[in-house]
């Protein structure tokens, strides 16, 4: 047996020599409960509190009664309702808590701004008749216009008092964001669903007893008249709160900018400061803020704004050379305009202007030099620039013309001269075909869209200062004449001509007279033109449906009429037409209307008609009369 001493000895234990697990971590657990440096504040002397409670805003109040249930046990007691009082001292001319309402009930409805349904953050809108906030989609669910519960029967027998009760009121149902208004609904009648829910609910159990629910009314309808006292002065200190705390802002915001604008002075952007507009800095997030300036807050946007200085410098150099180009340029149109005195200029100026050495003169010319005239080459130099812009629109209208099916495939720039070769410009949608020499002169071609902004600025600006574009630029403006197409190839096969190799140059030295046989007559005459006044006839029977078809005869030189017809013919005055309004006269009036009229800056081009033919009756003596002009 052993001895009591002996039995009364631990036994050892054995040691571990196992490693610790995961969960035997000698990292201590983390702390529960809250804290942060308000942790204490519950301990403090009470004095103490209510000395700190006495300069707070009722908001923080309310952060604190949801901070730990202490502090919310603390400021929720009757006793506690003078720290409410104090706090909603210090805001300015705050109406006193309205009847039927506790001093946290009022301060929650007023300053906290979450929706009462689902939570939701940033609302701003307090519906006072309900005592309630809404976000715009719970809105919506919970109060609906009076006329879309006419079909409801739970509510169509109430009396029309009841209604008026679970009416809203105020400045909420003339917000767009939460009630869009119409021309026909300019003053809307909102209802609560659920106070005319539980409305209803009361008077249905009282309803069969009349002088109670008489009773019932009265005392509801006293209430509403009490509280909408309320709602008036709310909406009104509202108001005054929301004028008040703007202008505060404004000084805020105005002395942040004034301290930015003095810091960034003193760091050597004055000359910057003094020639920007000073409401893009204003406009700034860095400085569009209701906090003043602080030595560490500038620390910290300095290195932001310092690189918007550098771009409003960089811009504004920018901008002072694309003003310096668009002065060259007008002294570039009028280096054009001299030029026409030697040759015509057909190209667009705009286009000309990019072309070298013209570009590299007008843009890349430091802007400390003064352009002139004289700047830019000799006129015979230009000649060959203008050259060279002619090739190269040639071999854009091959293009053109292959995407009709009644030219061939295998058509180069030699077809561009061929006499059946017509275009047109479809910015009028003009039908009247224009021959190969004028399509790349025509003022519709390079006309400048109405506000109209390009992908590039660069082309923007270059078309706004010539108030012109390129010749057919993105393609649209020029497109094959097809009708012109078929009336000249008639015309030529009537004058025994190959439609295929005869240039208009070849006809226009020919120059046939022809008559449409099909519209003469022995009443009316002999109608007689030109070949390029046959096209536009052929066009005319086209579209006016006449029938039959135009038949032509070329005159022969030994028909008595010929001599007759052709002293006529090139007796006439040419007469113009200004392609920008369609007016037609002679040459001096047209160009004197496009300076008055338009104000062009680039040398102006009209238009010279084709002839016009007019009938004359047959005269004695076996010939006919003639009355063909331009």
């Amino acid at each position: 047996m052993h001895s009591p001493q002996e039995s009364r000895e631990p036994q050892r234990k054995r040691v571990c020599l196992r490693c610790p697990t995961s969960t035997q971590s000698s990292v201590p657990q983390k702390r529960t409960g809250k804290t942060g440096k308000l942790e204490r504040m519950p301990s403090l002397p009470l004095d103490i509190l209510f000395e700190i409670f006495g300069h707070l805003h009722p908001l923080d109040i309310l952060h604190l009664a949801q901070s730990t249930r202490e502090m919310r046990a603390f400021l929720m007691s009757r006793s506690s309702a003078f720290v409410w009082k104090q706090a909603r001292s210090n805001v300015e001319a705050l109406p006193d808590c309205p009847p039927g309402m506790s001093e946290p009930q009022y301060a929650d409805l007023l300053f906290c701004p979450r929706c009462h349904y689902c939570g939701a953050s940033k609302v701003r809108k307090v519906i006072w008749s309900t005592k309630t906030r809404a976000c715009p989609a719970c809105f919506k669910k919970h109060y609906v216009r009076a006329k879309d519960l006419g079909d409801n029967a739970r509510f169509t027998e109430l009396p029309q008092s009841l209604w008026k009760l679970a009416q809203i009121t105020g400045n909420i149902i003339h917000c767009a964001s939460y009630l869009p208004i119409t021309s026909r609904d300019t003053r809307p009648k909102i209802i609560s669903l659920d106070q005319l829910d539980a409305l209803a609910n009361q008077y249905i159990e009282i309803k069969d007893q009349a002088l109670r629910a008489e009773k019932w009314l009265a005392e509801m309808q006293s209430d509403r008249d009490v509280w909408a006292e309320v709602v008036e002065r709310m909406e009104s200190w509202q108001g005054e709160d929301a004028e008040r705390r703007s202008e505060r802002n404004s000084v805020i915001r105005q002395r942040r900018f004034d301290a930015i604008v003095h810091t960034l002075s003193a760091l050597g952007w004055k000359e910057e400061i003094e020639e920007m507009d000073l409401n893009s800095l204003r406009r700034h997030t860095l400085v569009n803020r209701t906090e003043d300036l602080t030595d560490r807050a500038w620390n910290r946007i300095m290195p932001r704004l310092v690189e918007f200085m550098e771009n409003v410098r960089s811009n504004h150099r920018e901008a002072i050379r694309l003003q310096n180009i668009s002065v060259r340029r007008r002294i570039f149109s009028q280096y054009i305009d001299f030029c026409t005195f030697n040759y015509p200029v057909t190209a667009p100026v705009s286009e000309l202007s990019v072309m070298e050495p013209f570009r590299s003169i007008i843009e890349d010319t430091p802007v400390s030099i003064s352009l002139t005239m004289h700047s830019f080459p000799q006129p015979h130099f230009t000649h060959d620039v203008l050259q060279q812009w002619h090739n190269v629109k040639k071999q854009e209208l091959v293009p053109i013309m292959k995407k009709s099916a009644l030219v061939p495939r295998d058509i180069d720039t030699r077809h561009i001269d061929l006499a059946t070769t017509f275009f047109c410009c479809n910015r009028h949608d003009f039908s009247e075909p224009i021959g190969q020499g004028k399509i790349l002169a025509h003022p519709g071609a390079i006309s400048r869209r109405k506000m109209q902004i390009e992908d590039s600025p660069y082309l923007t600006r270059l078309f706004d200062d010539f108030r012109q574009e390129f010749w057919n630029y993105r393609g649209d403006r020029v497109a094959f004449h097809e009708p012109a197409f078929l009336a000249a190839r008639s015309i030529l096969v009537s004058c025994g001509l190959n439609p295929e190799s005869t240039s208009a140059r070849e006809m226009d030295v020919l120059d046939p007279l022809m008559e449409c046989a099909s519209c003469t007559s022995s009443k009316d005459g002999r109608l007689v033109m030109t070949w390029r006044r046959g096209v536009v006839h052929a066009i005319d029977h086209i579209s006016s449906n006449m029938q039959p078809s135009p038949t032509w005869v070329m005159m022969n030189s030994t028909d008595p009429d010929y001599v007759y017809a052709s002293i006529r013919l090139h007796a006439e005055p040419a007469s113009f037409r200004c392609d920008i309004c369609y007016k037609s006269g002679n040459e001096r009036f047209i160009m004197e209307h496009m300076k008055e009229s338009h104000s062009f800056l680039q040398t102006m081009r009209v238009h010279r008609q084709p002839h016009v033919p007019v009938r004359a009756p047959i005269l004695p003596g076996g010939h006919s009369g003639y009355l063909v002009c331009w």
